[in-house]
């Protein structure tokens, strides 16, 4: 799934701005066609034709190109005579001087833009307000109607991909602001739900939100913030949660019918939650190990619809009833207050169950088979993957194959019939430990048949969430080079250990976690993308082991505790 980027900013330049203003009413159709036509004409004519390409693949930079100039992070001051009204003294701001800045949603509707992309005989071109050069022609590949239509659901003249003049466009690559090559600010992530858009703005918010009133209409607003409140009128004040108000076993885990309903905040929504995912890092929080502040509600994985929508969610698409799956704190809830930046939207052939699970063991799973190896391990090279039976380490051993790694899985005896249909090269199983459910990793020499199978070299990559039992398998069984992922204490804390250890081979060791690989929209959605993509396609299959009521809380946490899970284990709100 590509990156959902906005951009936000004055771009529309013509010298013959004025001309339109000063044009009677029945002449201006007109003329807006032949100021269109003459736009394209312009950017495509045989001097410049082979300068300008529009679409193909998104080009990235870095903070350098926003480096300070001779006007901000421009050369130069903006042009005279910008289309649509716009101010000098505010398309400079915008451009040169404030990468924050942008104007609210729908105010390009009380401008002459409509009439202009409709008026037009093919793609209007917009150009930056500061060097001239094309930075959009739209719409391609639609009507003139659905460019309008897209646009006013996002709330600013909206673009897609294929209408960005790349040549002239760079995605900064560790913030996602969209600037030209140039120098000027063109926006912020402001994601779509279906893809990438481009939105700019064209007006002042504060000196024409008066003419924005009249023009776009004061009851249309006012309609609006009331579908808002209607929402929030059907929230309640309390709801029902499970608490942890003292750090302790799974008893500790307390639900509770009345505590507080959060309030949304700006650029957020309300998820009413149909399912709340039980991962182990909950049952550290629990416990104290990852320290949290007191009272919390537990969970940080959960999928459900949209109950009500902030104006900046609104803005980017976000509507109320539309399904989504996320990962903050708090899920352990009828309703979380979620960042719209955070959600994730569940396509319709993914149920919500699947969904919730692919937030963070699926996005885990990912990041350690696409990234935390840090290209360590090279397609038909062995992988270790320990506890291939449990919900995590199942998604792992799938996606690690659709990386092309050959994979050894170790797995228990209660579990190997889970394990069978992973597609592992090699299958390790392994005696439980007595009276539970986990892998009894001393009843098998798992370096000697690692070393048997790989033909002496070991491994170039262990996955390892298993934790204080598997460390010393773990990296004796790593190659030259290889790396110890360990992510995860399922049988307790990796214990330190000195780094001599690794000199035998060189070995790399890393403890990563799954929000340092996601840190910025373009990372989150780029890896849901690939997941929900996959599910669609029949190339993972997600085994949804347990659901317990909401009530049952710390019957969950036991139950995942306890080693006994075959799958993701859910509640279910």
């Amino acid at each position: 799934m590509r990156s959902l980027l906005a951009l936000s900013t004055v771009l529309i330049l013509s010298s013959r701005a004025y001309a339109f203003e000063a044009a009677s009413p029945n002449n201006r159709r007109d003329f807006l066609a032949s100021l269109s036509t003459a736009a394209v004409s312009l950017a495509l004519s045989p001097n410049t034709a082979s300068a300008v390409e529009v679409g193909g693949k998104l080009k990235y930079g870095d903070e350098s190109i926003m480096t300070q100039k001779g006007h901000g992070t421009s050369a130069n001051p903006v042009q005279s005579n910008l289309l649509y009204g716009v101010s000098e003294k505010l398309a400079d701001k915008i451009c040169s001087y404030n990468r924050q800045f942008a104007e609210f949603a729908g105010y390009f509707r009380s401008t002459n833009f409509e009439d202009v992309v409709l008026a037009s005989k093919g793609p209007v071109t917009f150009y930056d307000s500061v060097t001239g050069k094309p930075l959009f022609m739209a719409p391609i590949n639609r009507s003139a109607e659905d460019f309008i239509q897209e646009s006013e659901v996002h709330g600013w003249p909206s673009f897609r991909d294929d209408e960005v003049v790349w040549e002239n466009v760079r995605i900064l690559k560790n913030s996602g602001e969209t600037v030209s090559a140039d120098g000027t600010h063109l926006g912020h992530n402001l994601p779509d739900r279906k893809g990438n858009r481009y939105c700019i703005n064209l007006f002042d918010p504060n000196s024409l939100k008066e003419k924005m009133l009249s023009n776009f209409g004061r009851s249309r607003l006012s309609s609006s913030v009331n579908v808002i409140r209607r929402a929030f009128s059907a929230i309640p004040e309390t709801m029902k949660a499970a608490v942890v108000r003292e750090v302790g076993d799974a008893d500790a885990l307390k639900v509770e019918t009345d505590f507080p309903t959060p309030k949304m905040g700006p650029g957020q929504v309300i998820v009413k939650n149909e399912f709340a995912g039980i991962n182990f890092i909950d049952t550290y929080h629990r416990k104290g190990l990852y320290p949290r502040d007191l009272p919390f509600i537990g969970g940080q994985e959960g999928g459900g619809t949209v109950a009500a929508v902030s104006d900046e969610a609104a803005a980017e698409g976000i509507k109320i009833g539309d399904r989504v799956a996320y990962s903050v704190f708090g899920s352990y809830a009828e309703f979380t207050a979620v960042p719209a930046a955070k959600l994730l939207p569940v396509p319709d052939a993914v149920g919500l169950d699947v969904a919730t699970s692919c937030v963070v063991q699926g996005m885990t799973a990912h990041y350690l088979t696409s990234s935390a190896h840090a290209d360590l391990i090279k397609e038909g090279e062995w992988c270790l993957i320990h506890g291939v039976g449990g919900g995590t380490c199942q998604w792992a051993a799938q996606m690690a194959k659709l990386r092309g790694f050959k994979v050894i899985g170790t797995v228990s005896k209660g579990k190997a019939s889970i394990a069978e249909g992973l597609g592992c090269d090699e299958l390790i199983v392994l005696d439980e430990v007595p009276g539970m459910s986990f892998e009894d990793y001393e009843s098998f020499d798992i370096v000697e048949r690692v070393k048997e199978v790989t033909g002496g070299e070991g491994v170039k990559c262990v996955i390892d969430g298993i934790g204080k039992s598997t460390m010393d398998i773990s990296i004796d069984s790593l190659a030259r080079r290889g790396i110890f992922i360990s992510f995860g204490n399922a049988s307790g804390a990796v214990p330190a250990f000195p780094v001599l250890r690794l000199i035998g081979k060189s070995a790399y060791v890393t403890r990563p976690k799954l929000l340092d690989y996601t840190v910025n929209r373009e990372e989150l959605v780029w890896r849901a993308g690939e997941i929900f993509g996959w599910l669609q396609e029949g190339k993972l299959n997600v085994s949804v082991d347990t659901e317990f009521p909401l009530e049952e809380a710390a019957e969950g946490h036991k139950y995942l505790e306890a080693g006994k899970s075959k799958g993701k284990v859910l509640y279910k709100i």
